[in-house]
């Protein structure tokens, strides 16, 4: 016979995690959390340490934890359906069996966590010890969600996890993903590094720009998938196929040679859009080609294949390289002015001495400042040395490992940046926008402005 569910008022949860939280610092009269089975619907738990507590079985549907920390946490068979987990912290927790249809876990930490099936069969009487199953029921239970920027590396997931939800620059470094159905989802600049997606079904997914090099793809499902502007290895056409995915749009391709494509994009811009054509290069597969010092000002480049590319003096100014990749390709000193480079990937890629300082747009009689806008994008072990980027946007860009030295920086904002390892030596910050914490584990020596 099942337990009847027990509520639970907010002030009397406030005591329960106080109690919790002293337990977890080791004071007395501490105890530890365990509200299996308890309905709770709707209650806050936002930024409460709630490492290791028992949520098993609970009704947490529309619950607030944003921001909690929720290491190791038991929450088997827990109903989180449409609840806020921006930022939490559910590393090593247990969420076999949980519901997060339309659950918001942008940002939220999953390392380690086991998402993989199980459901609640019933509860002892006498002791309240849950009876727990392991066996796939078949539902979608994290459906529709909202998983942008989450993390989880090393995670064990679901089978049929997260149908038509927003996986965004999720990363799923060496993640357990064998035979996941993530049909219909989006994935852009998701990455797979090292992940095990053997008999994985991404059917229908948007998987632009994501990284699946190194993973494992063994009878891997992509039909209508979109996977311009992705990484990854040589598809074993005996396991995998490929008859109907999208994948960046090769030369060969298109309808005109790339140099006649470039002249007359140049004569475009001479003649102010009067004569020629602005070049219309979205998906297309520029990797491995000499550019140098070309004119692709306020050309089309998104979602885009960059890698092992020389664009070294090029003019890019008011291009837009939206959700495009680039891996160890050149631009010193080239022209960025001005670009719309968001949501992208350009991993060990070469800026020395490029300027990416704003455009000067002119309207009517006047004329505005037109920032370069890198927001989103990871610039893992790039090199930006001495590059004037005044006033550019790096909002919650991935900087880890990058070099800023000697680079002007002033005015620049860098909200939401990770910076481990990252040197700004000799770099101009005055007036940018930067959270002291940071720059924790960046180099920052002879720094101006901090």
């Amino acid at each position: 016979m099942n337990i009847t569910p027990k509520k639970l008022v907010q002030e009397d949860l406030n005591t329960l995690i106080t109690q919790h939280e002293h337990f977890i610092g080791g004071i007395k009269g501490g105890r530890k959390l365990n509200v299996s089975l308890y309905e709770m619907e709707g209650l806050n738990f936002s930024k409460r340490n709630l490492a290791s507590a028992i949520f098993a079985g609970a009704a947490l549907n529309g619950c607030n934890f944003e921001s909690a920390n929720m290491q190791g946490a038991d929450l088997f068979g827990a109903d989180l359906c449409d609840g806020l987990l921006r930022n939490t912290n559910l590393t090593n927790a247990d969420l076999r069996g949980s519901l997060m249809h339309r659950a918001n876990l942008e940002n939220a930490l999953l390392v380690d966590a086991d998402m993989r099936e199980g459901r609640m069969l019933h509860a002892n009487q006498q002791d309240e010890k849950l009876a727990r199953s392991i066996e796939d029921d078949g539902i979608h239970q994290h459906s529709e969600a909202n998983f942008i920027r989450a993390n989880f590396s090393g995670a064990r997931l679901h089978r049929s996890f997260g149908h038509k939800s927003d996986f965004s620059h999720a990363n799923f470094k060496n993640a357990k993903m064998t035979k996941v159905t993530m049909a219909d989802c989006i994935l852009r600049g998701a990455n797979f590094t090292g992940a095990d997606l053997s008999g994985a079904n991404f059917s229908g997914s948007v998987l632009q720009g994501a990284i699946l090099r190194g993973a494992k793809i063994n009878g891997i499902k992509l039909d209508d998938a979109d996977l311009t502007a992705a990484l990854f290895d040589d598809f074993d056409a005996s396991t995998v196929d490929v008859s109907k995915v999208k994948l960046p749009l090769s030369l060969d391709k298109l309808n005109r040679g790339l140099q006649l494509i470039i002249r007359d994009h140049v004569e475009w811009i001479n003649s102010l859009g009067q004569k020629g054509k602005q070049a219309n290069l979205i998906g297309v597969n520029l990797s491995g080609l000499h550019l140098e010092h070309s004119n692709l000002s306020a050309a089309n480049l998104s979602a885009t294949l960059l890698s092992n590319s020389n664009f070294s003096g090029s003019n890019f100014t008011m291009a837009n390289f939206n959700n495009s990749t680039a891996e160890n390709s050149r631009f010193e000193r080239a022209d960025l002015r001005g670009i719309t480079m968001t949501e992208c990937r350009f991993f060990a890629c070469d800026f020395r001495e490029a300027d990416a300082s704003p455009a000067k747009i002119a309207t009517g009689a006047n004329s505005r400042l037109w920032p370069t806008d890198f927001s989103q994008t990871n610039f893992s072990g790039s090199k930006l040395m001495r590059g004037d980027f005044r006033n550019a946007l790096f909002n919650h860009c991935n900087l880890e490992g990058c070099d800023f030295t000697g680079a002007d920086l002033s005015h620049a904002s860098f909200i939401g940046v990770q910076c481990d390892g990252a040197i700004f030596d000799q770099a101009n910050l005055t007036n940018a926008v930067i959270a002291p914490d940071a720059l924790k584990r960046a180099k920052i020596n002879h720094t101006k402005g901090l």
